[in-house]
């Protein structure tokens, strides 16, 4: 039903065929939306909606493809009626999966959608197609597709302007089902703590070891009052075990802030060496509000998901390798037996092999004290 082939053209900036909403009806649908208006550029959210849901159109003449762009909005949905339309995001689909009667949907995060008027509500009204192609709601059912195909593409732009970003907040504040103390927002992972931030940026999962990034958060609250906030502390943790100078929850009792999470990927093997240097691997960071301690399982009330991958380069690997191969040779080439039956030249090869040997088998070793 679903191709996830590749496109095979890349799309024009602000075009996207596919509106994605996603509603108050279930916790998570409310938090996918609080991912998408969170993450910074590059970073992926998973949708999943059911076939029933999904325009007719879609599941038999346009399905959605590897590479296609979307938007997705948040659909108020109150208990008769139709409620408002805030879009949030342009997002391009990475993966279409569908197991049994789900369609899940991988997204990677664009740029934020940029509309005129405070509340996109009151401009989609006057178009036929925008006003047409979101549910509503009826004695507490729900009518219409929460996946549709969509041609206009002039009432929507792409931006990644904080200021952009604080309205779309504001919008989703008053017009839509949530209800926060605050928002925020990840820059991205950046190298220099002196980098000019007026934007979201992307997220550069490649880090290096033993050294420094900045995790930059923007916190804001679109509410009038500027009183302190009782928000729940953003909380980091990560699959890596990284090392920060900065406290792992960071405080959000004002109404706008700028934070920053310093960390740092540690050598964790063998006298700094170890598979670090064989390569690169994969893990996590994990950014949201933790949980309050009511009985909650986990440590955070909703969180963004990020990519790392990290280790150390063939370069690296290369020199300690013939470091470790010298001090190998001269040792073997100090304490062998028998040398003097052979030519200086077979000493040398035969101590070079012994120590390559070693040195790789050293580098390969895993980390003992985990």
């Amino acid at each position: 039903m679903f191709s996830i082939a590749a496109s095979a053209a890349p799309p024009c900036e602000d075009s996207f065929s596919y509106l994605l909403l996603s509603s108050s009806e279930h916790e998570r649908f409310s938090n996918d939306v609080l991912r998408s208006l969170s993450a910074p550029i590059g970073a992926q959210v998973t949708f999943r909606y059911e076939t029933d849901i999904i325009e007719d159109l879609i599941l038999t003449e346009e399905p959605i493809s590897r590479g296609d762009r979307g938007l997705v909005c948040h659909a108020n949905m109150p208990e008769n009626g139709r409620g408002a339309l805030v879009p949030v995001r342009f997002v391009s689909i990475d993966e279409v999966l569908q197991p049994g009667s789900t369609v899940i949907l991988e997204l990677t995060m664009e740029e934020f959608a940029k509309y005129d008027g405070k509340s996109f509500d009151r401009v989609a009204l006057n178009n036929d197609e925008w006003s047409e192609k979101y549910p509503s709601k009826k004695d507490g059912d729900v009518y219409g597709d929460f996946v549709t195909f969509i041609d206009d593409e002039e009432l929507v732009s792409g931006t990644k302007k904080i200021c952009e970003w604080e309205s779309i907040t504001k919008d989703l504040h008053e017009n839509g089902s949530f209800s926060r103390d605050y928002y925020f927002l990840v820059f991205g992972l950046l190298e220099s703590s002196n980098e000019i931030i007026h934007e979201v940026k992307e997220w550069n999962e490649n880090i290096k070891i033993d050294k420094n990034y900045e995790v930059p958060v923007y916190i804001f609250s679109p509410k009038g009052s500027r009183d302190n906030l009782p928000g729940d502390p953003l909380h980091i943790s990560s699959s890596v075990g990284i090392d920060s100078k900065s406290p792992i929850d960071l405080t959000t009792n004002v109404p706008y802030d700028f934070k920053r999470w310093s960390i740092r990927v540690p050598s964790q093997s063998l006298v700094g060496t170890g598979y670090e240097w064989t390569g690169q691997r994969e893990g996590w960071i994990q950014i949201g509000p933790k949980a309050s301690e009511d009985g909650m399982s986990g440590p955070f009330r909703w969180q963004i998901d990020l990519d790392l991958t990290y280790g150390r380069s063939f370069r690296g690997f290369a020199a300690a390798a013939f470091l470790l191969t010298i001090f190998y040779a001269v040792t073997f080439f100090t304490t062998a037996s028998n040398l003097n039956e052979l030519s200086p030249i077979a000493v040398g090869g035969i101590a070079s092999i012994f120590g390559l040997a070693l040195a790789v088998v050293t580098l390969h070793l895993p980390n003992v004290s985990r």
